[in-house]
C-alpha cells in the first residue's frame, strides 16, 4: 500500500523543511513538495516532525 505523509516538518540534510513524504512498498520513495495524487492514502501531519531513518515521528 502506498501512502503520503503530507505537510510534515521533515529533518533532511541537517535542517528542517516543510514537505510531503511519499511511501511506496513500505519505504520512503520521495521527499518533496509535489502535490499528492488522489489514488494514495494521505495522512496530514501538519504540526508533526518526521525524522527519516529513525522510524518515528513526533507531534506537538
Amino acid at each position: 500500500m502506498d501512502y503520503i505523509l503530507a505537510n510534515a516538518t521533515v529533518f533532511v540534510h541537517g535542517k528542517f523543511m516543510k514537505s510531503n513524504v511519499f511511501i511506496a512498498n513500505g519505504m520512503i520513495h520521495e521527499i518533496s513538495n509535489r502535490t499528492p495524487q488522489a489514488d494514495c492514502s494521505v495522512y496530514d501531519l501538519n504540526g508533526c516532525f518526521v525524522f527519516p531513518g529513525l522510524l518515528m515521528f513526533m507531534c506537538i
